[in-house]
């Protein structure tokens, strides 16, 4: 293991916990960036992914939306939260079947 292994811990920590942080405050804006900065870094991080389509979702962008929490569930398939989230999704682009695959 090389030492800057705990040096990547530590700023993906530090992302994750500033995207959540501006997600929760409000500043979806702010929480994308910290998302995208993160995936820059760690491209198959989920919860990144999961976050992402959130900020997408709040923003109106619910194709980018799905596919985000897609990507997210490729790699973390059994997600619960991200399932619902994607529920929520195919419900507001009216796409029934597909939101009550994810609820399933």
């Amino acid at each position: 293991m090389t030492e800057s292994m705990p040096a990547q811990a530590m700023e993906l920590n530090r992302l994750m916990t500033e995207a959540a942080t501006s997600y929760n405050r409000g500043d979806v804006s702010r929480a994308e960036q910290y998302c995208r900065r993160t995936l820059a870094m760690f491209a198959d991080f989920p919860q990144a992914l999961h976050l992402l389509g959130l900020c997408r979702w709040q923003q109106g962008d619910l194709a980018g939306a799905a596919d985000s929490i897609i990507s997210a569930l490729q790699l973390k398939p059994d997600d619960a939260q991200m399932l619902h989230d994607l529920g929520n999704v195919f419900s507001g682009q009216g796409e029934w079947l597909d939101a009550a695959r994810a609820y399933l």
